[in-house]
């Protein structure tokens, strides 16, 4: 019992993701007998809380039941890679079923138990075990999805994200979805003017600025050299979406300050709706724009935006047609 208190700080993060009260009671107090502190075990059975907390809290460890209706806890391990968000997993259950054990360890998760077989002993061995695999984890796989200058997702991860989201049903409303394809305008003459460390520094700020300004349902991503994109689950339609441009232009609206005085900067943002699978078992889905079509769709909203910007001076946002 020891162990774990003896490697792992009590300042450990975890989120439970269980719906059955007395199991949710028990595997807390075998953590908090494990040296980790009550207000760092966040417990939840909802998939919305849980991505909130996974992508708005810095937790090291993700203990999920596997099932807790009408979902599971490999959705919720699903959702989390879409939003590449890199927390461990270990996979609960009460079903001693070996498919179960199969798709967890599919999903990448590091360790699976039975609860019928849990105890302080082997909770703590296996955690111990997980947060040693997962430092070990290669940084290879985890840099091929991050974009190191503004730390923000990169283009195969959003578009990963994006296919993902379009072939997937919503949880509850209008099954739409909304692509926002940004440009920074003026971005290659302020690099030849001042040099590649001034147009460095403005892609890092705007990173920073985008990545502070994101709601849970959003994935971030810099697309290219000074391009960017937001794909946005759920939308009620192009009112709300307009809503997030409109956010987004917020992060160009001051100066930029890097070592080589203030840089005013404006952007292009390009808007696309798309349509989100509604397939069931009886009914399969229909045909669908890829994630390719939405990203094309978009950019090409961006290029009408940019003329707009020539004018004003300052971030406009173009609609694209409908598919």
């Amino acid at each position: 019992m020891d162990r774990l208190k003896a490697h792992v700080s009590e300042s450990l993060r975890i989120l439970l993701f269980e719906d059955n009260a007395i199991d949710a009671s028990l595997i807390t107090r075998f953590l908090e007998a494990s040296g980790i502190k009550r207000c760092n075990i966040v417990t939840t059975d909802a998939i919305t809380n849980a991505m909130d907390v996974l992508t708005n809290k810095d937790i090291d460890l993700c203990l999920t039941d596997y099932y807790l209706g009408p979902n599971t806890g490999f959705d919720l391990m699903d959702e989390a890679k879409r939003r590449n968000i890199d927390v461990p997993f270990i996979m609960l259950t009460a079903m001693e079923d070996p498919s179960v054990d199969e798709g967890a360890l599919a999903r990448g998760a590091y360790g699976f138990i039975i609860k019928g077989e849990l105890t302080i002993e082997n909770l703590e061995h296996t955690i111990l075990c997980t947060l040693a695999r997962h430092r070990k984890a290669p940084a290879l796989s985890k840099a091929a999805f991050r974009d190191p200058l503004s730390n923000l997702s990169n283009r195969k991860a959003i578009l990963d994200h994006l296919g993902g989201v379009i072939m997937t049903p919503p949880e509850s409303g209008q099954a739409i979805g909304a692509l926002l394809y940004v440009s920074i305008n003026g971005l290659k003459f302020i690099t030849e003017a001042y040099g590649m460390k001034v147009g460095d520094a403005i892609l890092r700020e705007t990173g920073r600025r985008l990545k502070s300004i994101k709601c849970t349902s959003e994935m971030m991503a810099r697309l290219d050299s000074d391009e960017f994109g937001c794909v946005v689950d759920q939308v009620d339609g192009i009112g709300q979406a307009m809503i997030v441009g409109r956010r987004i232009a917020t992060a160009f609206s001051q100066p930029v300050r890097t070592f080589d005085g203030q840089h005013d900067i404006s952007g292009a943002i390009g808007l696309a709706l798309f349509s989100r699978s509604c397939a069931t078992d009886a009914h399969p889905a229909t045909a669908h724009e890829t994630e390719l079509d939405v990203l094309q769709r978009a950019a090409e909203a961006m290029v009408k935006a940019k003329r707009t910007c020539r004018i004003t001076r300052a971030t406009e946002i173009g609609l694209a047609t409908t598919h």
